[in-house]
């Protein structure tokens, strides 16, 4: 069970992240 929600855990910081990165592309290119 606890690696089921270390899992759950990861997977969401990692789509944080990816959207991050989304959200700074497109700042740059529209700079």
């Amino acid at each position: 069970m606890e690696l089921i929600i270390r899992t759950s855990i990861l997977n969401y910081i990692r789509a944080t992240v990816i959207l991050l990165e989304q959200l700074v592309n497109d700042e740059q290119y529209i700079g």
